[in-house]
């Protein structure tokens, strides 16, 4: 049937603006060559937003409760991508894909808390239907990367609760552990 996937990556605040120019589409904006724009009006967004930077940097003064200066090289974004293998979409209509990603857009919030979202964007226009997400990593406070993932173990705790919660009830494997390997982007 395929795999369940979420993964999550560190985004410092220099490079929040180039999150949102791939997952607004925006023309002249992205260089990812494998979007068909004629299906670009498929795309949805769960949650409205703004600037991005505008948003986390919201969220920081909201919600953080440190006033020292947030260091240059924190980790202001985490940036995730959800999806599944390309065969558990063959044959799905666009309400079933949006009911799965719903299901993770719910686990998401639900790990994170709903006011550190700062998006969640499916994208139907290119060839495997995927959402980005992103969140602040505020947690009582404080603003740190190590709030939801300190260390390997948090990060295969993150990947077992989203296939018990999403992966599984779609009839989704959950991927294998501990294999040495590691994501390469798309060249």
């Amino acid at each position: 049937m395929g795999y369940g996937i979420c993964r999550v990556q560190k985004v410092k605040a220099a490079a929040v603006g180039s999150m949102q120019y791939h997952n607004d589409r925006l023309p002249g904006e992205h260089s990812n060559p494998n979007i068909d724009h004629s299906k670009r009006g498929d795309n949805a967004e769960f949650i409205k937003h703004g600037s991005y930077r505008a948003e986390v940097n919201d969220r920081i003064e909201r919600f953080r409760k440190s006033d020292r200066k947030v260091r240059k090289d924190a980790v202001v974004l985490v940036e995730g991508v959800m999806t599944a293998s390309p065969e558990f979409f063959e044959g799905k209509s666009r309400d079933e894909v949006m009911a799965f990603f719903r299901d993770g857009f719910d686990f998401v919030k639900s790990e994170v808390g709903e006011g550190n979202m700062v998006h969640f964007t499916v994208h139907m226009d290119e060839s495997t239907p995927h959402a980005h997400f992103g969140f602040t990593p505020i947690k009582d406070g404080t603003l740190s990367w190590k709030n939801y993932f300190d260390g390997r173990d948090a990060l295969r705790g993150w990947q077992d609760r989203f296939f018990e919660k999403v992966s599984k009830p779609w009839g989704l494997e959950r991927g294998e552990k501990d294999t040495g390997r590691t994501h390469k982007d798309a060249a």
